[in-house]
């Protein structure tokens, strides 16, 4: 008799025996809860994200780094105060000497050097106290001319030259020379005239 019922089965027949356990158990399942502990580690990647679905409260703070954001998302800060200048550095070794330059071109020939050069003095005049001098001039000799001068005091700073000149003045040719003095002191000084010539 089991081998006829046996023999009997059929999808039919599954489907109802199924129906029935179904039936009897109601629609409840077994719910379960996936942890971190469930999830291998580095293996979830983007894609397995939900876009806009990660918020500020998921994120442990003050564990993000400048690198993980995009350029210039980042605001900014104010520039610091200078800070003290470093101690010079030592200095560095002598470096290997350069190539020798190339020679320069000829200069034009100078002018003839002078044949006859002559220092005149003049004699001393006197310089009242608080007042100044008349002027005070020298001429080289015929055929010379001046190529210098000044005045003389012999040593006395208390006299201040206030004159020096060439005579006569540009554009003729100089001849001689012309000084004078003031002197601010109280007692009577002297002082004098020089002149440098040449002939040509």
């Amino acid at each position: 008799m089991l081998s006829k019922l046996h023999t009997r089965l059929t999808f039919a027949n599954v489907v109802s025996v199924l129906a029935l356990f179904v039936a009897l158990g109601g629609s409840s399942y077994a719910a379960i809860q996936v942890t971190g502990k469930n999830v291998r580690n580095s293996s979830l990647t983007g894609k397995d994200l939900r876009n806009n679905s990660i918020t500020g409260a998921d994120v442990r703070n003050r564990s993000l780094l400048a690198a993980d954001f995009k350029p210039g998302q980042l605001p900014t800060g104010t520039q610091g105060p200078q800070g003290t200048p470093g101690t010079a550095g030592a200095q560095g070794a002598r470096g290997p000497q350069g190539e020798p330059g190339a020679p320069g071109e000829p200069g034009e020939p100078g002018a003839p050097g002078a044949t006859d050069v002559t220092t005149k003095f003049s004699n001393q005049v006197a310089v009242p106290a608080n007042s100044s001098t008349n002027l005070i001039d020298i001429q080289c000799d015929p055929g010379q001319k001046a190529v210098g001068g000044g005045g003389f005091s012999g040593g006395d700073d208390n006299l201040v030259l206030y004159q020096s000149v060439a005579l006569p003045d540009f554009p003729g040719t100089p001849t001689g020379w012309r000084v004078s003095y003031r002197n601010p002191t109280a007692q009577e000084r002297s002082a004098g005239v020089m002149v440098v010539c040449v002939a040509p």
